[in-house]
This record gives C-alpha cells, sequence and structure tokens, in this order.
C-alpha cells in the first residue's frame, strides 16, 4: 500500500500527476481566497477603528458640552455613520461573501482579479465619501464619484457570486437562510442607488455634502434594515446554530420574520413609524424563535480556538435588539423619529433638530433663546438615557428612534 502520510505542500507523494496538478491548483486558490479575505476583514477593521470610531466618540466629545452641541455638523455625523456601515460591515460583507457564498452553493469558481477589483472600488469609493463629508474639497465631484465607485463595485460582486451556475451542473433548492441573504443584499443595492441618487441631487442643487434629515433618517432606515439586520439573520441562521449546538432551525419562521422586516423596511421609509415599529418587534422576535437562541442546547457549543462564553453575547446581543425593537414601538408612538423638531420648536423658531447620539444642532433667535436652551436640556437628557443601554451593544441601527 502507499504511504498515505507522506506529504509534500499539503498533498500525499503517492497521487498520479493529474491529481497532484488539481490539488496543487486547489491549495493554490485557498490560499488566494484567505489572503483576499483578510484583506478585507483587515480594511474593515481598520474603517471600525479610525473614520468610524474614532470620528464617533470625537462627535460624542465635542456634544457632551452644552457650548459645542451645535457645533457638529451633520456631514461629519453622517460621515461616522457611512464608515461604519459601508466602509465597516459592508466591506466584512463583501469579504465573506466572496470567500463563502460560492463554496456554499458550489459554484464554479470566480475569476480572483474580480475579487481584487471590487476591494479597490470600494475602499475608494467609500473613502472618498468619508473625506468628502469632513474636507468639503471639490465634494460636487467626490460625492457622486464616491457614490459611483460603491455602486460599481458592489455590481462586480453580485456578478461574480451569483451569475455562476453550479459546479455539479444540478441547482438546488435554495434554503430559507439564502433568501435572508439574498433580502439583505437587494437592501445593499436600494441603498446605493438611493446614495447615488442623493448624492447627485446634493451636488447639483445643495450648498454642503450632507443629506437633508428627512431623507437620512429615511436612508437610514433601508441600509440598516434593510440591509444588515437581514444579512446578520442569514448569516446566524446558516451558522450559530451549528457552533452554538442549538435546537434545529425553523425554516417557516425564518420566512415569517423576513417578510415581516420588509415590512418594517417600506413602512418605516413611509414614515409610518409606529406600524412599523410593530413589525420591526415582531420580526426580531420570530427571528430569535426561528434561530431558537434562547432554547436549551442538544449539544455543546464550538469553543475551539473561542472563548467559552461567545453564546453568552450572542444572546445578549439578540435580546438587546429584542429591547430596541421594543423601544422603536415606543418611539413611532410618542413621534420620536421625523417629528423630533417639532417637541423642539419655540412659536416661531424652528430653533433645533434632534441628531445623532440625542444631540441638538441649535440655531435660536435671541427672543427664544432661554426656551430653546431648556428643551435642549430636556431633549438630551431624554436622548443620552434611550441611548445609555443601547449605544454600547454595537448595534447601533436598532437604536435609531433617537440616535438619528
Amino acid at each position: 500500500m502507499p504511504d498515505i502520510s507522506r506529504t509534500v505542500n499539503q498533498r500525499p507523494l503517492w497521487l498520479d500527476d493529474k491529481t497532484k496538478s488539481i490539488m496543487d491548483r486547489a491549495i493554490a486558490r485557498e490560499q488566494s481566497l484567505s489572503r483576499l479575505l483578510m484583506t478585507y476583514i483587515i480594511t474593515g477593521l481598520i474603517f471600525m477603528l479610525l473614520p468610524g470610531t474614532f470620528l464617533g466618540v470625537w462627535n460624542l466629545i465635542k456634544i457632551s458640552s452644552r457650548e459645542a452641541a451645535e457645533s457638529i455638523s451633520p456631514a461629519w455625523i453622517q460621515a461616522h455613520g457611512h464608515a461604519q456601515v459601508f466602509g465597516w460591515v459592508g466591506t466584512f460583507i463583501l469579504g465573506i461573501g466572496f470567500y463563502s457564498i460560492p463554496k456554499l452553493r458550489k459554484l464554479r469558481p470566480f475569476a480572483l482579479w474580480s475579487a481584487w477589483l471590487t476591494w479597490a472600488l470600494w475602499i475608494i469609493g467609500v473613502t472618498v465619501r468619508w473625506f468628502s463629508n469632513i474636507y468639503p474639497w471639490h465634494w460636487r465631484i467626490a460625492l457622486p464619484l464616491s457614490a459611483i465607485l460603491e455602486l460599481a463595485a458592489f455590481l462586480i460582486f453580485f456578478q461574480a457570486v451569483a451569475s455562476h451556475h453550479p459546479s455539479s451542473g444540478s441547482a438546488k433548492p435554495l434554503e430559507p437562510w439564502i433568501f435572508v441573504v439574498i433580502a439583505a443584499t437587494l437592501g445593499l443595492l436600494a441603498s446605493l442607488l438611493l446614495n447615488l441618487g442623493a448624492s447627485f441631487q446634493l451636488a447639483l442643487n445643495a450648498s454642503s455634502p450632507a443629506f437633508p434629515h428627512l431623507f437620512d433618517q429615511r436612508y437610514l432606515i433601508v441600509s440598516t434594515w434593510g440591509f444588515i439586520v437581514p444579512m446578520v439573520w442569514g448569516f446566524s441562521a446558516r451558522w450559530l446554530p451549528v457552533f452554538m449546538g442549538l435546537r434545529p432551525l425553523r425554516n417557516s419562521l425564518l420566512r415569517l420574520a423576513l417578510a415581516f422586516n420588509i415590512l418594517r423596511v417600506i413602512l418605516g421609509f413611509l414614515e409610518q413609524f409606529f406600524a412599523a415599529g410593530i413589525f420591526m418587534l415582531a420580526g426580531a422576535a420570530t427571528a430569535v424563535a426561528a434561530i431558537r437562541f434562547f432554547e436549551s442546547a442538544v449539544k455543546p457549543a464550538k469553543t475551539v480556538n473561542v472563548h467559552r462564553s461567545f453564546p453568552v453575547f450572542i444572546r445578549i446581543a439578540y435580546g438587546r435588539l429584542l429591547i430596541a425593537a421594543a423601544l422603536g414601538i415606543w418611539a413611532g408612538a410618542y413621534g420620536w423619529f421625523y417629528r423630533c423638531d417639532d417637541f423642539l420648536r419655540g412659536p416661531e423658531n424652528p430653533a433645533v433638530v434632534l441628531r445623532d447620539a440625542g444631540t441638538l444642532e441649535s440655531e435660536p433667535y435671541a427672543g427664544n433663546a432661554s426656551l430653546a436652551d431648556d428643551r435642549m436640556h430636556a431633549a438630551r437628557h431624554i436622548g443620552n438615557l434611550c441611548l445609555s443601554g443601547l449605544r454600547e451593544m454595537g448595534m447601533e441601527y436598532s437604536a435609531d428612534f433617537c440616535a438619528h
């Protein structure tokens, strides 16, 4: 018998030349995909730490003082949010998608150059968007250019991972979690199209690179609950039952959760906030029930090279998502979304607008300065109270009723 223990470059020596060549190509491609994934992950972490977290902390430091509350530019706040949603989460999703989706669907290999081109276009686009908001130098050119680059990167990604046929020649039925990921991908496409249209509109007609407040809120609903939330649900449904030893997935409930979430996004975009909050809570609760996070596990969690407490943190995150969704109903019932400026309005003065992290951008006239000041204190207190238990959870999209 051949000595199967002897290997060179991770393949047995006794294989014939043709098989060796196939294995060599497979090993080389896997190594290339691993380097590609690490590049996407590291780049996403850089966006999280520098333009995302650093700018966010800087904004919070500035708005902690009453005197500085009005000094925060909406463009700065939106630069922070865009870097977090697209620079951090979006880069992660693209990298994981290139690495895992063709394997999970057993698709024919895509050209690696398309993944690297996607990375280059996406990173340049997100970076240009960040700089055009922070340093508005030629922003009328930079803002639309960044939107075009981001959309082009997504289309290359979509063509690479979605247009190839299964390598076996026989397509298998799509699993429910794949439908959730597809819905999230369409949400990302919708976000990028909205971003493109708004960027051209600003470049042609506006005086600053900041999105108008009302449009910004609708845009956030699509980019967070239309993209990030279902993407997290989809990959959670695929991997967490395995890694946490959970009971089998309830596929019908996962489909129902997706339907609730789609209705939530549509109603929120149409400014039906109370109804949207109800569907938000229904969708979150149904997703938790579908993946069975809070039911007893049937197998030990897979914690090799992972801290043994990671199942606890996963359950905490989804528990806080439920709390945030419940608060969303309260927010919709009491008009905390787009009518915040009415709450903070003087008799003849649209004084302040509720913005990021419970902050207020104030431009009071002299006659209403004291009134605006009192209401500024009240609103900041309420906003900080809402955010104190939600901001830290790393799911800022769940607190959009008072964070944005």
